[in-house]
């Protein structure tokens, strides 16, 4: 328990023990040093006067002893009395019998009895009893002892010196340890009292975790280098709590951000729904949920690569901020989509900012050097219109947008009730695209193409077919999924190896070659396997690489024309035609045109259907004509579906033409008897 008190004892009281106690230790050996010091001087001093006095005595007895003279050396031991230590002395003679005696007048003859032992004599010799002292000292003449002086002293006085002097020392000793506490308690704050600030700071940096306090230390001693220590050591501390504070609002603000555009995420879109849902139910107010995806994103990502993508993300993230509210919530929800939530919005303003986004977004942005345009698909809901919890109003959102992607892209939709039955429809469309090819549902027609000039066919375009449940899917419904899905890379890759392996069954001696044009599509273009893929159909189906034709549309090669410029001319150093299909509706430029390895352009039927009663029709697929001409590129129209029509190409000297007016596409079957029937095909 005291060890225990001890050990818990404040260190200004451990100090003040510790200085006092060593102090007392001190003084007291001191003390005792000094007066065993003393007291043994004290004791040397009273036996050499005690042995002077006896011998001076001695001496003076040895007349009257050889003369025996009694009453001399009785009136000599008389003269002791002037000496108050000396209590008795006696004289004997040479045979040890008493002489002559003095006693103090208070002192007993038995107490000098005691002093006369009869043992042999020892000269000089002292023998000490308490506080009494004898000495025996020989009376010699001429060199013969003729008896001895016996004195006997009283001490008593040296002790109570002693007693005195052990006061004085207990005095000496208890002022001692009185300067040593007065002074040990005034110098132990040099030590303490940094300590002391040293513990208070801690203190109150542990109860109010205020880092940014400091103990005060003017001097550089150890105390001063400890406090300094410690210092920096809060310094360290801060500096990486600080630090810790700054990851952990970066945490906090990517658990609740898009890492990549800086905007709110999932999370905190949900949480600001359901805030502003229940604000808007309390004070009866709209809100209005805007989905935004990009069109045609995944083209920018395949073609250009993913980072310029995320730049082209980031920039719209920016525009999106710009064309809302401050106070409006614009979200990244994943990859290309974006959500914006527009809290306490009159609904009729809706469209205005629908067309506002939609027209931010479409600026022209510069990558890589070239100007770049992608436009978003929008669709909207609304509280408490289409739904009442943030699921609710995001899942319709969605809806009403992939109903606008599926009504041609760049658009805004509202939703209604019966877009969610379309979806599901769209959604058991995509999953039984995923089995088509496994099910033999796809196959291929063939429309034929024809040489304008002389009448006979020339070639045929591949086209995909799709037949579930005993009916046939439009391309415009699946070839869209496929291409969202992705599943259009193996579906395209199963056309060419079909395709081409039907060519070469198509293909007789001495007879023109029939050409097979297979459409592909942006991610197949872009594919790092496309042309492994060429080669192979080449290679198994034993075609003739002059008579594979590939269409890529107008649109698909601007996405990024130097690499389709790379690939295509890798496609034409193995001898595969290409034709730009829909030629007219993109935004080329002649210089980019003349860059492109191409071997014919298809002018799209858009032009063709309205060339003889639309001036502007009729200019443009002129001014294709003659461009073409003066190229020397091989020129198509598509969708001749009437004779004038026919008639007013011939006259253009148009190349080549394919249409209902000649063929719809046929089953292979078909087109090869169509192919058996020669020169005679001109007349259908």
């Amino acid at each position: 328990m005291l060890k225990k008190t001890i050990k818990n004892l404040p260190l200004r009281y451990k100090l003040n023990s510790i200085i006092v106690a060593v102090t007392a230790i001190t003084i007291s050996l001191v003390s005792i040093a000094y007066y065993i010091h003393q007291n043994q001087v004290i004791k040397e001093e009273a036996t050499v006067e005690l042995a002077t006095l006896s011998r001076i005595y001695s001496d003076s007895c040895t007349a009257a002893l050889s003369f025996d003279d009694k009453n001399g050396v009785t009136t000599l031991l008389s003269s002791l009395a002037a000496k108050p230590n000396v209590r008795a002395a006696s004289v004997l003679d040479k045979n040890g019998n008493i002489f002559a005696n003095y006693l103090a007048p208070d002192v007993p003859q038995s107490m000098l009895s005691a002093f006369l032992p009869h043992q042999p004599r020892a000269d000089n010799k002292v023998t000490a009893k308490p506080e009494l002292f004898h000495l025996r000292t020989p009376i010699v003449l001429d060199h013969e002892t003729i008896g001895d002086f016996v004195i006997v002293a009283d001490f008593s006085d040296i002790r109570a010196a002693q007693s005195r002097f052990l006061l004085f020392l207990g005095a000496v000793f208890s002022f001692a340890l009185f300067v040593s506490f007065f002074f040990s308690s005034r110098l132990q704050k040099h030590i303490t009292a940094p300590i002391h600030n040293l513990i208070t700071t801690m203190k109150k940096v542990s109860e109010s975790n205020d880092l940014s306090l400091r103990v005060n230390s003017e001097t550089n001693e150890e105390l001063g280098q400890l406090c300094s220590g410690f210092n920096t050591m809060l310094e360290k501390i801060e500096q990486q709590d600080n630090l810790l504070e700054e990851q952990k609002e970066n945490l906090r603000f990517l658990a609740t951000h898009d890492a990549l555009t800086g905007l709110p995420n999932r999370i905190l879109l949900y949480d600001r729904l359901r805030k502003g849902i229940a604000r808007a139910r309390r004070e009866k107010l709209e809100i209005a949920i805007l989905f935004v995806d990009l069109d045609r994103f995944k083209n920018i990502n395949d073609t250009m690569g993913h980072d310029i993508g995320d730049i082209l993300l980031k920039t719209v993230a920016s525009r999106l901020r710009s064309a809302v509210r401050e106070y409006d919530t614009v979200a990244r929800f994943g990859g290309d989509e974006f959500v914006i939530m527009l809290d306490s919005l009159n609904m009729s303003d809706i469209e205005h900012i629908a067309t506002k986004i939609s027209q931010a977004v479409k600026e022209p942005v510069e990558l890589q050097g070239k100007q770049v345009i992608i436009t978003p698909s929008i669709g909207i809901s609304s509280f408490p219109q289409h739904g009442s919890t943030p699921v609710e109003l995001i899942k319709y959102a969605d809806v009403a947008m992939y109903h606008a992607k599926n009504n041609g892209r760049n658009a805004s939709q509202r939703y209604l009730p019966a877009m969610t039955s379309l979806l599901h429809s769209r959604f058991n469309m995509e999953n039984k695209l995923y089995n088509a090819m496994a099910n033999n549902e796809l196959s291929i027609h063939y429309q034929p193409q024809f040489d304008l000039q002389s009448g006979t066919i020339c070639g045929c375009e591949a086209l995909l077919r799709w037949q579930v449940d005993g009916h046939y899917v439009s391309p415009v419904e699946f070839i869209p999924i496929a291409e969202d899905n992705g599943l259009i890379v193996p579906i395209g890759r199963w056309v060419l190896q079909q395709a081409c392996r039907q060519a070469t069954h198509w293909q007789r001696p001495g007879q023109p070659p029939i050409t097979v044009a297979v459409n592909v599509s942006a991610r197949q273009l872009f594919a790092s396997d496309l042309l492994l893929d060429v080669e192979e159909s080449l290679r198994t189906s034993g075609l003739p690489a002059s008579c594979l034709e590939l269409e890529i549309t107008e649109s698909m090669l601007m996405a990024d024309v130097e690499k389709a410029i790379s690939i295509m001319d890798r496609l034409s150093a193995m001898g595969v035609e290409i034709a730009m299909d829909d030629f007219g509706t993109g935004y080329s430029s002649l210089s980019y045109l003349k860059r492109f390895p191409l071997s014919k352009l298809k002018i799209d039927r858009s032009f063709v259907r309205d060339v003889l009663h639309n001036a502007d029709d009729a200019a443009i697929t002129k001014a294709v004509i003659s461009m073409s001409l003066a190229l020397k590129i091989d020129v198509l129209a598509e969708g001749i579906e009437t004779q004038e029509q026919l008639d007013f190409l011939h006259q253009l000297k148009c190349h080549y033409g394919q249409g209902y007016l000649v063929s719809r596409p046929l089953p292979a079957e078909q087109f090869g008897a169509l192919l058996g029937v020669g020169s005679g095909a001109a007349a259908v």
